[in-house]
Parts: C-alpha cells; structure tokens; sequence
C-alpha cells in the first residue's frame, strides 16, 4: 500500500478547495451582475472621467502647492474647446463639476428628466430618433490635467 505524501493532504488539498470556492463565488456574482443588467432595468446611471486622484487634489485647500491646472470648457458654436491654465491658489472647482447622468432611453419606469439636476452637471437624455439632448452649463467641465512641480535643493558642487 503507498502512502500519499503528506504536501497533498497539507497543501493540494486545501488550494483546490479554495480554487473551487472562489470560483463558486465569482459565478454566483456574475449571475447577479447579468440579471442586473438586464435591458431596460437600470433607469439612470451617472459618469464622470473626472473622478480621479486630480479631482481629490483641485478640491484640496491647498493654495500654496506648486501645481498648475489646464482645463478644458465647452465652446458654443465651435469645435476647439476653451483651454484655460492656472495655478493651484487661483484655481477651484466643485464636487460635481465633470460628471454625467445619462437617462436610459430603455427603462421601464424612467425618471422624469430634471429629477437628478444640478448646476453643475450634464444630463444626457435620448430623444425616439436617436439623438442625445445634453444639457450643461456653459462653463462644464470637459477635462483637466494638472502638472505638479517639485522643487528640490540642488547639492553644491565642489
């Protein structure tokens, strides 16, 4: 009779059962996330390039950071957006300020266009032909990029 080694029953063994309990629960997720996308069930869902580490760093109060903002504005009867630049102590901007909230043409019960509106923010809706009706403010927020400088003592050469 051979005995099995014993990193089977002490190793193997347990990363099998692990393996096949992980992928349990990831199916069982999955199932979940197809049942919740199913055609028409979600009625409003928002989006926003914007939510990064570079919104976290323009809401800071932080005046005296060396960081220079480049941001991107709508610019009405044009294709070229308005790029404006500034630093950190003359730069602010709102929590919402990039963010979308698109209605879905498709739900079952959809919420009436107006419900979610801010100032700050752009609602897309679908018209029955197909085209998007966004509205904005003039001054919405398209993109930022943020350059951030470091300034660092030289070492004096001999």
């Amino acid at each position: 009779m051979t005995r099995r080694p014993a990193f089977v029953v002490w190793f193997v063994l347990p990363a099998a059962l692990t393996a096949i309990g992980l992928t349990i629960a990831m199916l069982t997720v999955l199932q979940y996330s197809v049942r919740a996308s199913i055609h028409g069930s979600l009625d409003v869902g928002g989006f926003s390039s914007l939510a990064t580490w570079g919104k976290l760093r323009a809401l800071a109060d932080n005046p005296d950071a060396l960081s220079a903002y480049c941001t991107l504005y709508p610019n009405p009867g044009n294709l070229l957006p308005i790029m404006c630049s500034a630093m950190k102590k003359d730069y602010s901007e709102h929590l919402m300020d990039g963010l979308f909230v698109l209605h879905n043409p498709f739900a079952r019960h959809p919420l009436p266009s107006g419900l979610l509106s801010h100032p700050r923010l752009c609602e897309v809706n679908v018209v029955s032909d197909g085209e998007l009706i966004m509205t904005a403010p003039d001054d919405f927020l398209l993109l930022r990029m943020i350059k951030t400088m470091k300034v660092r003592d030289l070492p004096e050469q001999a």
